[in-house]
């Protein structure tokens, strides 16, 4: 006892960090905790002071991981349980946990001795009850939570997040795939224009791996369409994802067209194309009456990485 506090010593081993709680061996260290049991009260009644209350401690230990020699003196939270037989000495990043039991001599004396003295050192840092934090945190290593957490400003995660379900709400635009690409996103499709021809609808939506591809409107009397129709001005990486079936022809289609009570109708050959630099639609009919259409072409968009 020194200056009102206990000094443990740890000096002698070379603690290694590790994940897995080690067993202390060394005689010396265990007589030290040892000496804990003198602030033992058994079965206290804690609505009044303890009698041999406890003590600060003081704790020097030494990193003995090869080619780095650090040496700590901490002083040291220090914790009772287990009818006061469990001791629970936590700094910053060593936990040691000595548990007594009460033995009878061969006088029938009773005393304690160390049942089990177990540490674990590593870079977890250890909060009892609740952290709150009013600036930045930067955290090296693993952060394990394992009641609820709680944050009221953004988290920034520069590495994976894992678990067995999301419950909130996620800003779709926001969601990337392996190779860092937005997945949710969308665009106008730019109609070429034809005499007689009306667009009412053209976008291109990818949700996920969907690509989904819409052109809406209507047709008059008596036209002749024999080619494009319109450009999709997609991300590049996005059209390297979209294979061509045979010639620059990516889906080839016929679709029905209607006169504006539905009750006729006939047929478009429509086909998404792909060349060099351009995923373009083209469409083939002769109106026999004003029609109105819907063209959909749908894709996959796989998630390999590229």
């Amino acid at each position: 006892m020194l200056g009102g506090y206990q000094i443990i010593d740890l000096r002698k081993i070379g603690l290694e960090m590790s994940s897995e709680t080690q067993t202390f061996t060394d005689a010396e260290i265990l007589k030290q905790l040892r000496n804990l049991r003198d602030h033992i009260e058994k079965g206290h009644d804690y609505t009044k002071p303890l009698n041999r209350a406890l003590k600060p401690i003081l704790i020097r230990y030494r990193d003995g991981k090869l080619n780095e020699k650090e040496e700590v003196s901490a002083f040291a939270l220090i914790k009772n349980s287990n009818a006061s037989l469990t001791y629970e000495i936590i700094t910053n990043k060593l936990m040691i946990e000595v548990v007594f039991e009460e033995k009878t001599d061969d006088d029938g004396n009773k005393y304690y001795d160390i049942k089990t003295a177990k540490y674990l050192y590593n870079n977890n840092v250890i909060v009892e009850g609740d952290l709150t934090v009013g600036g930045d945190a930067s955290i090296g290593g693993d952060l394990a939570v394992t009641d609820d957490a709680s944050i009221g400003g953004d988290l920034g995660v520069t590495g994976d997040v894992t678990g067995t379900k999301f419950i909130g709400n996620t800003a779709l635009e926001s969601i990337k795939d392996a190779s860092g690409h937005n997945r949710f996103i969308e665009g106008d499709i730019t109609p070429e224009v034809i005499e007689g021809v009306e667009y009412t609808y053209a976008k291109w939506s990818l949700s996920g791996t969907h690509l989904l591809v819409v052109l809406a409107g209507s047709i008059d009397n008596g036209i002749t369409i024999g080619g494009t129709i319109a450009n999709l001005d997609l991300p590049t990486w996005v059209k390297d994802k979209i294979i061509t079936t045979y010639g620059n022809s990516v889906v080839r289609q016929s679709d029905a067209i209607y006169a504006s009570d539905g009750s006729t109708s006939q047929n478009a050959i429509n086909v998404l194309a792909k060349s060099a630099n351009n995923i373009y639609v083209q469409s083939y009919v002769t109106t026999t009456a004003k029609r109105y259409f819907r063209y959909q072409f749908d894709l996959l968009i796989d998630n390999e990485e590229e």
